[in-house]
């Protein structure tokens, strides 16, 4: 028998007098990559923010075979405060999960190119670089699953490529990677699941 790390039974969801999803099974496993897809409206963000435990306004069951320390989620609006620099914005997100040193924090930005901005205030900083220092919080996680509302969004088409790569290799790690995003990925194990909403 599969052990799911996340898992559905009859799941619906209304808002605002609509239907966004309804009867919804699903079943998310160790190591896998999951696509949440659909048209805006369809209910991917508020099936995200249920699976992270931040929505509890839906009927059915989820059942999900994780602590909430295990849980990394990023979603659709990146929670910095512009008044920190992006080493305070970091060190004040560690103090929630496992605590980091400044030289893990520096080497996380400097994977998503941001070596020369840790001092650096993110209002300071534009959309896309704000994104990044987000991100680099998936260096600094030892969740098992990470689930990421429209990741790529603002992001230059080289840091896009390394994302994926990033994602796939979560993944191949054994990691629940699942995410939304308009982007079309490329990848034999990648599923999709589709919300027609």
């Amino acid at each position: 028998m599969t052990d799911y790390l996340v898992s559905t039974q009859g799941l619906s969801c209304e808002r605002d007098d609509r239907v966004l999803f309804e009867d919804l099974t699903l079943k998310f496993s160790a190591g896998e990559l999951i696509q949440i897809a659909g048209r805006n409206g369809a209910g991917k963000s508020t099936l995200l923010r249920i699976i992270a435990g931040v929505y509890t306004g839906f009927e059915g069951a989820i059942n999900t075979a994780f602590f909430k320390h295990q849980l990394c989620y990023f979603g659709h609006k990146v929670p910095l405060k512009p008044a920190l620099t992006a080493d305070e914005n970091l060190s004040a997100h560690s103090l929630l999960a496992s605590s980091t040193t400044r030289q893990q924090r520096s080497d996380a930005l400097a994977r998503f190119g941001l070596d020369d901005y840790i001092d650096v205030p993110c209002s300071d900083m534009s959309e896309g670089q704000r994104r990044r220092v987000g991100l680099s919080r998936i260096f600094l996680s030892k969740a098992k699953v990470f689930v990421l509302d429209e990741p790529f969004a603002s992001l230059d088409k080289e840091t896009v490529s390394f994302l994926e790569q990033v994602l796939v290799e979560l993944s191949d790690l054994g990691n629940l990677v699942i995410f939304t995003s308009h982007h079309h990925i490329e990848h034999p194990r990648l599923k999709k699941v589709v919300l027609d909403g």
